[in-house]
């Protein structure tokens, strides 16, 4: 199994197509709020497919959270920008097609998926 860290990456790059507004914020100095932002996108992706097994989301989170805090965001800062960034990407994912869907979950379970 991936290290974590590896694995979130992926994820990280996978959402960039879901999310596009927040695709850049990878390469660009002192964007942790959107890093945060962009963590949220991929729990909303990965609870809006129907394979989806939730063990890993919550551990995910929770180390992002902890980077983050590292980086300068409070927890409560953290939240915010997570659950906005949930939001953003329920929004988009309602009005994805069923194929752009499908497209998204097999490519989230390509990358590892998750898993209880």
């Amino acid at each position: 199994m991936p290290h974590p860290a590896k694995r979130l990456f992926s994820t990280m790059l996978f959402m960039a197509a879901m999310v596009p507004s927040l695709a850049h914020a990878q390469s660009t100095p002192g964007t942790v709020d959107k890093i945060a932002r962009f963590g949220g996108a991929m729990h909303a992706a990965a609870h809006a497919c129907p394979d989806y097994k939730g063990g890993d989301l919550g551990r995910l989170k929770n180390e992002q959270k902890q980077q983050s805090m590292t980086a300068g965001l409070s927890a409560a800062e953290f939240e915010t920008l997570f659950q906005a960034g949930y939001a953003e990407a329920r929004t988009r994912l309602a009005k994805a097609t069923p194929a752009e869907k499908t497209k998204a979950c097999k490519q989230l379970a390509a990358i590892g998926g998750f898993r209880r």
